[in-house]
């Protein structure tokens, strides 16, 4: 049965040695998906630079991945163990600079310290001196998670991201009603600027979106149909009901 649901893209950051939980993040989010997608109305998207950036030239490497990936994703899972990460000649590694990136522009982080076990043999001595520094300094502006296992990993990552989830389902109608009083701001100054009349507006919607219903007709069979609790779409506002009959905006996209 298909449903319409809110997508948010969540970027898994962290360096080269957590090869393990990075495929925990992913589980867990797909975890997620199959537990709570329908009911919530919400999708979540797991987004790996190695699995979703695509090869780009005339750029810092970093750049890329921050245009490709971290500019468009909602969420930031980060996660840090023995080493920061090799410079990005912006940053001291490509995590930071991902994380500095969502800070920036307000949009959820969350940072997670492993606290794991190592042969102390494998430890790169200035990478983890780097390490303790930047956990310092981030400590004193964030409130940050530990795990000792993986399975820890997974159960914070589950709690704090159904949480996080139905934070931002609350924000989103805010935020779309401002996003679509500036859309009509900026439509009515293009037909001022244009001198576009209501008359010549009119005929082009209807050319292109079909004559409007008639006065006599102010039922819609589809809306109609959500009495019976049944889910339907707007597609020309992009405009979603869900069961409960709570509209919402698409944050993405929708999913079948």
């Amino acid at each position: 049965m298909t449903f319409n649901a809110q997508v948010f893209r969540v970027f898994i950051a962290s360096p080269s040695d957590l090869t393990a939980e990075r495929d925990a993040a992913t589980d867990v989010i797909n975890d997620c998906n199959a537990q709570h997608a329908a009911a919530e109305g919400v999708v979540l998207l797991p987004v790996r630079w190695e699995t979703h950036a695509r090869p780009q030239s005339g750029t810092r490497p970093q750049q890329a991945i921050n245009d490709q990936l971290v500019s468009k994703s909602d969420i930031l899972l980060g996660m840090f163990w023995t080493r920061v990460g090799t410079s990005t000649g912006v940053a001291e590694s490509g995590t930071i600079e991902e994380f500095d990136q969502f800070v920036a522009a307000s949009k959820p982080a969350f940072l997670y310290f492993s606290r794991r076990p190592i042969d102390p043999a494998w430890i790169d001595a200035k990478q983890h001196a780097k390490l303790k520094a930047f956990k310092k300094q981030t400590l004193t502006n964030a409130l940050v998670g530990e795990f000792a296992t993986i399975q820890s990993l997974k159960d914070q990552l589950l709690r704090n991201l159904t949480d996080q989830v139905r934070e931002l389902k609350v924000d989103k109608p805010k935020r779309d009603r401002l996003e679509q009083r500036r859309r009509m701001t900026e439509l009515f100054k293009l037909h001022k600027d244009e001198n576009i009349s209501p008359e010549e507006f009119a005929k082009f919607s209807e050319q292109m979106l079909g004559p409007k219903r008639s006065k006599a007709q102010t039922s819609d069979p589809i809306a109609d149909s959500d009495e019976a609790g049944h889910a339907f779409q707007f597609e020309a506002g992009r405009v979603f009901r869900s069961e409960a009959g709570h509209p919402w905006r698409r944050s993405h996209g929708s999913i079948s």
